[in-house]
């Protein structure tokens, strides 16, 4: 790009074979770019050249944004151009031939340029209540604002069964993404059961998951649904699939994790949409970072009854990843924004967690940050446990 005066004049160049940047993608930025260009009437400054190559240099392109270098930035004419190329020895090139120093900080960089405010304490629920509406109101704008503006529920798609337990299904998370889900429900329902979304993990298959519900000592007591984000299942995607998505999806403004998060919102009206469900009493559970998706679908929708956390993470710096979050917080300060709602902890609450018992105690409610090893229990209503949180 380049600037003439207070004109923009811009040159692009494209490779018809190049799988990174899809033929379709920048035909129709050369259409809308194009047409402004022509609204101010310089369609001549504006180029998009197109070579049958995949993603490589040659001396035509590299002639041809060396004479737009010419034109646009120096205001010369045409001249002859030497495009002799002597290849330089790499380590001529370094910033640091021997090496980064000892105390280079780049690695965390994106850690230290804008530090995460400090879980503060408040005296008041008042005080505390403005601070909520207003943290909610920018994660909304600032973190979440890609997510599609959708009002539908997705229609569930029942397929066979996957063992005696569970019944597979799927259904489609936004247009031409199917995200894979099980179900279980009682053969015989008198009245609307409270039910649970189970956010599985990456490695969990049907069995594994079946054994965290086998403490149930009344199986028709609730309806189950797992649901397999995005990425997560049977054809799970290879480290190098997810570095490739994780770094597009920031050109959308999303991560991996906020693709995830959405199947996850969209898997919850499906299931308050089940026939037999409690819509009042869905409980979301899972299992480290699927966990935590769990806690922020909790927090967009508030119709959602309590959150139970296995083995989860203690910060946004071990997951899961959402562009932005931590200008604003982090888990311990995430967790507090469920409160009043139910928010609990398999076996043991890692420390930090305990900080958000104060705003919990704003409510009235420091007994709704809850440890239990009875996941059962919880789903059911039951809280007649007390456990050392394992400070």
């Amino acid at each position: 790009r380049g600037l003439v005066g207070s004109e923009m004049c811009i040159r692009d160049r494209h490779g018809s074979l190049d799988v990174l940047f899809p033929v379709a993608g920048y035909e129709e930025f050369e259409q809308k770019v194009g047409q402004l260009y022509e609204s101010y009437g310089r369609r001549e400054a504006f180029r998009n050249i197109v070579v049958e190559t995949k993603h490589a240099d040659s001396d035509f392109l590299r002639e041809q944004a060396i004479r737009w270098f010419d034109r646009y930035l120096k205001g010369i004419d045409d001249r002859d151009i030497d495009l002799t190329l002597d290849e330089e020895d790499p380590q001529n090139l370094a910033v640091f031939p021997e090496g980064p120093p000892e105390d280079a900080g780049n690695y965390r960089v994106h850690e230290t340029f804008i530090p995460t405010p400090p879980f503060k304490q408040y005296s008041s629920l008042e005080q505390w209540g403005a601070h909520r509406r207003d943290l909610l109101g920018k994660i909304n704008s600032n973190v979440f604002r890609a997510f599609p503006v959708s009002t539908n529920t997705p229609e569930l798609n029942r397929k066979e069964e996957v063992n005696w337990y569970f019944q597979a299904a799927d259904y489609e998370s936004e247009p031409g993404v199917r995200i894979d889900a099980l179900l279980h429900i009682p053969e015989e329902i008198d009245t609307p059961l409270p039910a649970v979304l189970y956010v599985a993990s990456p490695g969990e298959d049907p069995q594994s998951i079946q054994e965290i519900f086998s403490q149930a000592r009344n199986p028709g007591s609730v309806i189950r649904m797992v649901v397999y984000p995005r990425g997560i299942g049977a054809v799970s995607w290879t480290k190098y699939q997810w570095k490739t998505i994780l770094r597009n999806a920031m050109y959308c403004g999303h991560t991996v994790d906020s693709l995830r998060l959405w199947d996850v919102l969209q898997g919850v009206k499906i299931l308050r949409s089940v026939d037999g469900v409690n819509p009042d009493r869905i409980t979301i559970l899972g299992n480290g970072i699927s966990g935590i998706l769990g806690l922020y679908a909790a927090l967009l929708d508030p119709n959602i009854h309590q959150v139970f956390l296995i083995r989860p993470p203690v910060s946004h710096v071990d997951g899961p990843i959402f562009l932005n979050i931590l200008r604003f917080l982090d888990l311990p300060e995430a967790a507090a924004l469920l409160a009043p709602r139910r928010l609990n902890f398999y076996s043991r609450m890692p420390a930090v967690f305990e900080a958000s018992r104060e705003i919990y105690s704003l409510y009235g409610k420091p007994g709704h940050l809850y440890v239990s090893m009875d996941i059962e229990a919880v789903l059911q209503g039951r809280y007649n446990h007390r456990f050392s949180s394992g400070r």
